[in-house]
């Protein structure tokens, strides 16, 4: 075998950065006289990509765009309230119906349609509470409800945009101690049998 001459060495080393610099010149000429072509591509491939988006989140449907929309939960603790069923006077079924009731309570309203709550139904679902295991189960029955302007919110962007919260939350809300003082009481001394702070 023949070893390359350093000589034949150098020429090649030249000749590769005369072709660097030559392909870098007609690229620079070919940008310089396409510019415009080439920003119509630019433009069409963004507007393409983001059409494509748009369109992948209409095609999904509405469930995609609310994801855009979601509120993310923040601060929010949900805890597994243990229910003894020793000390429970109520059934499943019935903390659930009681706590639907509540929730008709929470979604009273008054004149004009202002949000109000009903606490005649709120006293008497406390007066069938029982135990605190009772309101355990009620409490759990209830879970988390959203809650946006006093109530329920019932158009698509108040869903999305609304927090959900638990049973004491609506409570604390619905009923305040200063303005319903025996009813507030009378939660109160049911939540402290159930060892849940209110």
């Amino acid at each position: 075998m023949k070893r390359k001459s350093s000589v034949s060495k150098r020429v090649g080393k030249v000749a590769t950065k005369e072709n660097a610099k030559k392909a870098v010149k007609e690229t620079g000429a070919f940008i310089e006289k396409n510019q415009k072509q080439l920003l119509y591509l630019g433009g069409a491939i963004i507007v393409g990509y983001f059409g494509y988006k748009i369109y992948r989140g209409i095609y999904k449907g509405a469930e995609a765009v609310g994801d855009i929309l979601e509120n993310p939960e923040v601060d929010t603790i949900k805890t597994e309230l243990v229910v003894d069923p020793k000390n429970v006077t109520i059934t499943k079924a019935q903390a659930e119906v009681l706590a639907k009731s509540l929730l008709d309570a929470f979604n009273y309203t008054i004149l004009f349609g202002s949000p109000s709550s009903d606490k005649g139904k709120i006293n008497q679902v406390f007066d069938t509470i029982k135990t605190g295991d009772d309101l355990r189960l009620v409490h759990k029955a209830f879970g988390f409800r959203k809650r946006a302007m006093g109530g329920t919110p019932t158009s698509y962007t108040g869903k999305k945009l609304s927090r959900a919260y638990d049973l004491t939350y609506w409570l604390k809300e619905e009923v305040p101690g200063w303005l319903n003082g025996s009813l507030y009481r009378k939660i109160e001394g049911r939540f402290k049998t159930a060892n849940i702070p209110f």
